[in-house]
């Protein structure tokens, strides 16, 4: 691992964070009920006052609700569904718990909402499997051990204005499709902030992803189709966002603070550099990308992060990028040159000067599809590379 670096302020606030967390479920005020064991629904037929159910009929105008509970039985799963296609509410419920066993767990199950209530130490807060046209929404999911919110094999899930803090990993996404992440904070988890594998036509929009231990903030792996605008990653362990083999992926208007864009390839083809917009910003400075591009020259650009894909004879020069996870990425290069540029990993360089002796290789401590693991330091020389006619920096 790169580094562990939550102190100071940062360990006072997380701490705080998770006490106040640990303390009030989402709309706290609306959670009135009393305690209640374990509820295990399996079939549209056991909707009922026994299992919990407060009121509803089980159609769409007027679901099945499970309101205000107070679940603390570690033994099993809080609130298990399966096998279900009539529309139901779980609202305004407190699950506690010692990691031992899910909050909420949707099997086979169709046309739910999860929302504003709270869940303490489970293993995954809610997860859901082979399910669909599900909302998670505006719940406070902390120390969920494994992960918030785990969706596998399922489609048209909506995850929004969830607050996840102190999990396993945030939230994580697995072999489904037509879903999206909206407008959740995750903060301080200890793996990977959002993890999405083989997924399709996937939105994650305007989430703040901040301070994991470990992992990075969001990481994407496999998949066709998706829309990544809008999000804030802000000093996460690892790298920011992490794009591993994503087909036809949009990167808009992100933010990224003491953090970057990774992005790993096995073919050309599987990341679309054409789709990484001119409005993504790293500490305050733009994320320049070229692409398909011959003899550019990126001379005293100000940059926060610079990616160049297959171009050749291209010369960067007077380049400062400061407290970035990535500095500069490059991928199928020919003819590169070295200049002078000076890079920092999360801290101010204490100068940028001299001149080097150009090079047609690529410094090794220049971020490759080859050179994965290579440690960085705190002054890197940059480099010079290009492709074909038609230079693109957007």
């Amino acid at each position: 691992m790169r580094r562990v670096r939550i102190a100071g302020e940062g360990l006072a606030f997380l701490l705080a964070l998770a006490a106040f967390v640990a303390l009030v479920p989402a709309n706290a005020s609306a959670v009135t009920a009393g305690p209640h064991p374990s509820i295990l629904i399996d079939g549209d037929s056991s909707f009922t006052a026994l299992n919990g159910v407060t009121g509803g009929n089980g159609t769409a105008a007027d679901p099945y609700v499970i309101d205000g509970w107070n679940i603390s039985d570690d033994s099993q799963t809080a609130i298990e569904i399966r096998n279900t296609r009539a529309p139901f509410v779980i609202r305004s419920v407190t699950v506690t718990g010692g990691g031992g066993a899910d909050g909420v767990a949707l099997t086979n199950v169709f046309n739910g909402r999860i929302e504003s209530s709270g869940f303490d130490t489970r293993a995954r807060c809610i997860r859901m499997d082979s399910s669909g046209g599900i909302t998670v929404q505006a719940n406070n999911l902390y120390n969920c051990l494994v992960a918030g919110v785990s969706v596998s094999r399922s489609r048209q899930v909506v995850v929004r204005s969830n607050l996840v803090s102190g999990s396993g990993e945030g939230i994580v996404t697995v072999s489904s499709s037509d879903s999206a992440l909206v407008d959740n904070r995750v903060i301080g988890a200890f793996g990977t902030g959002i993890r999405s594998e083989s997924m399709s036509n996937l939105s994650i929009l305007g989430n703040f992803v901040g301070y994991t231990i470990y992992g990075d903030g969001i990481n994407l792996v496999g998949g066709t189709e998706g829309n990544l605008s809008g999000n804030h990653l802000d000093s996460n362990a690892r790298f920011g966002v992490v794009v591993n083999g994503f087909r036809h992926l949009t990167v808009a208007n992100n933010t990224f603070t003491s953090d970057g864009l990774m992005i790993h390839t096995i073919s050309y083809g599987e990341i679309d550099f054409d789709r990484i917009s001119a409005d993504n910003v790293v500490n305050g400075l733009p994320l320049l990308v070229y692409h398909n591009c011959a003899s550019a020259v990126i001379d005293g650009a100000p940059v926060g992060e610079l990616i160049i894909a297959q171009c050749s004879r291209v010369r960067v020069t007077n380049v400062t990028i400061t407290n970035s996870d990535v500095g500069i990425l490059t991928y199928a290069m020919s003819n590169s040159i070295t200049d002078m540029a000076c890079i920092s990993k999360r801290r101010p360089i204490p100068s940028c000067g001299g001149t080097m002796s150009p090079t047609t290789r690529t410094p090794a401590s220049i971020w490759t599809p080859a050179s994965r693991s290579t440690s960085r330091t705190t002054r890197w020389p940059a480099t010079v590379m290009g492709s074909p006619s038609g230079t693109r920096a957007h």
